[in-house]
């Protein structure tokens, strides 16, 4: 039995899936490669499979050069990975990823009787785009699993660091800056402000504002926001906003300017240890 091989159709069917699977193996080991040095590994996989394809040698040379060598320059340029334990994860990525969206582009040939390059190759970047889906998905739930983070807060001169939470029951969000609320301690916002300010916040919050409030005050654009919790339909919570806050852990390294924060006139049990509930979409902004 003899088969006809056409090199250009052997090249550019290689070239866009090396490519897909290069893109996936980067997500999946948190490469740095870009769009074009994934695209140059996927073009040296793809020449390289073609010189062993219509220049065959002799079969452990051939599987040496093809699984090894081969796949390790792809992995190194293509998804930017450079260490000996980030090459080893990023072939065998290469390998997992491949045998998957194999497998995915089996059924869908079955199923939908795909013959054609074009159909095959639309059919790859299907897979890659449902792989790629499920991916982002189960990374942003790693993310909020990784839920306690330590904060540092800022006002004008005064800072101070705490210990929060990202809860993903808190959907406050201020409608007129457009932006998600953090709920605070009050004693922790006592460290950000002056003794004066805090007065003048209590006063707001009681409906006893003055006209003509200093410049610390005005800064925080203190403002009234509905919320409503377990066993409380609806309440009031006074929401400023800061100069700064700077989230670390684990997961979450970043930097908001002018958050806006709320606090209400007792603490709530729902704090537990830490001093701070972040919104959920703060892992994400």
């Amino acid at each position: 039995m003899s088969y006809t091989i056409y090199p250009d159709v052997l090249f550019v069917t290689n070239l866009v899936m090396d490519f897909l699977l290069l893109r996936l193996v980067k997500k999946l080991c948190r490469g740095k490669a870009g769009v074009f040095a994934s695209l140059g590994g996927a073009a040296f996989g793809a020449f390289g499979y073609c010189l062993l394809i219509l220049l065959p040698v002799s079969f452990p040379v051939n599987t040496i050069l093809a699984y090894v060598a081969i796949n390790t320059i792809m992995v190194r340029f293509g998804c930017g990975l450079r260490t000996i334990k980030g090459l080893c994860g990023g072939v065998a990525g290469l390998y997992i990823a491949g045998f998957l969206m194999g497998g995915m582009m089996e059924v869908l040939k079955r199923f939908l009787g795909l013959d054609r390059m074009s159909e095959v190759l639309l059919a790859g970047t299907v897979c890659y785009l449902a792989y790629a889906a499920v991916f982002s998905l189960y990374t942003r739930w790693r993310k909020k699993g990784k839920i306690h983070c330590r904060v540092k807060l800022q006002m004008e001169e005064h800072r101070t660091e705490v210990d929060a939470f990202f809860d993903t029951g808190n959907g406050l969000y201020d409608s007129v800056l457009q932006r998600p609320v953090s709920i605070i301690r009050k004693e922790t916002l006592e460290k950000l402000c002056d003794a004066d300010t805090m007065e003048k916040l209590r006063e707001f919050q009681m409906g006893k504002a003055e006209s003509g409030q200093d410049v610390s005050f005005q800064r925080l654009h203190p403002h009234f926001l509905v919320f409503s919790s377990l066993g409380c339909s609806s309440g009031l919570l006074v929401a400023v906003t800061l100069d700064a806050m700077y989230l670390e852990n684990e997961e979450v390294q970043k930097v908001i300017r002018h958050p806006v924060v709320a606090f209400s006139g007792e603490d709530s049990s729902y704090f537990g240890d830490c001093q701070m509930i972040l919104h959920p979409n703060l892992i994400d902004s």
